[in-house]
């Protein structure tokens, strides 16, 4: 497996590579969404439901205060789901509980945290800096944060049970790539 900044090089410098992915997001980024209620028109609470879809979907046009659009959200989101099958939205909340905005963070620096059965606990944020004690270059691990469980909408492509974290969709490309390579050989 690839580090995430391998990854990163990987999309940045190839250019096949880059198009896949690029192509995958735009359709998917640029998709037009909508939120309607998922049930019957005839249903009393249909029409109550139908304003409430409207004001979300008004909302979610520019979901946060660095006034972001729905599309750059996504775009963000997308790419990390691609590079590292995982990607990562924060659910921010006022003082009240009410989410206030959608904040997309670099997925691969999310991790799930799981008991012993499996079941999910929190999220943590964990960086890697690079850091230059005395001229050397060095990694330092930092944990940055926790978030609660129902804080972040955590997604990943290729889910397994071995680890809590996804399979990456470029392992896959470079093992077609491998292939085609060791097959003309």
């Amino acid at each position: 497996e690839l580090l995430p900044y391998q990854y990163w090089k990987l999309y940045r410098t190839s250019p096949d590579v880059r198009a896949c992915v690029d192509s995958i997001n735009r359709r998917v980024s640029t998709w037009d969404w909508y939120c309607k209620p998922n049930i019957d028109p005839s249903d009393p609470r249909y029409l109550e439901l139908l304003e409430v879809s409207k004001k979300v979907q008004e909302w979610l046009t520019i979901p946060n205060e660095d006034n972001e659009t729905w599309q750059e959200l996504t775009q963000k989101f997308v790419l990390d789901i691609l590079l590292y099958d995982s990607g990562v939205i924060e659910k921010v909340k006022d003082g009240e509980g009410n989410i206030k905005e959608l904040v997309a963070y670099l997925g691969c620096d999310f991790f799930p945290i799981i008991d012993e059965h499996g079941s999910l606990m929190e999220y943590v944020q964990i960086t890697e800096n690079v850091t230059v004690p005395g001229g050397k270059m060095g990694k330092q691990v930092v944990i940055n944060e926790s978030f609660a469980k129902d804080d972040i909408l955590y997604f990943k492509l290729f889910p397994n049970t071995r680890s809590s974290v996804g399979f990456p969709l470029l392992e896959s490309v470079i093992n077609e790539c491998m292939t085609v390579l060791l097959g003309s050989q």
